[in-house]
């Protein structure tokens, strides 16, 4: 069976889906399993979902694009030279092919 990992965000406690459904959503008592401290549907973070393909692929995340965007700011205000800039270009290729492949 797929694992379906989430937290609840409030008190960084990590359970099973299933767990959550049954105990909280089901029963509408959303108070944390171990400490008892309400909280709200929204606070309902999924880490992890195998049968959940969209949140498995990485192009897709908005934690890459984040990282993306970063990554093109900060090369804005660093100078590379010739070594340096030839590596990050090959990892650049690099990444976009193994992205692709993963399409």
């Amino acid at each position: 069976k797929n694992s379906h990992v989430v937290a609840v965000k409030t008190t960084g406690n990590v359970y099973s889906y299933d767990a959550v459904k049954e105990l909280n959503l089901k029963t509408r008592s959303m108070k944390d399993l171990l400490t008892g401290e309400p909280f709200v549907k929204k606070d309902i973070l999924t880490l992890a979902d195998k049968g959940n393909l969209s949140l498995r692929r990485i192009a897709d995340s908005k934690v890459r694009q984040r990282a993306m965007d970063e990554r093109k700011k900060s090369q804005a205000s660093v100078r590379l030279d010739s070594t340096a800039t030839r590596a990050l270009n090959q990892a650049s290729k690099n990444t976009e092919l193994v992205e692709k492949n993963n399409q």
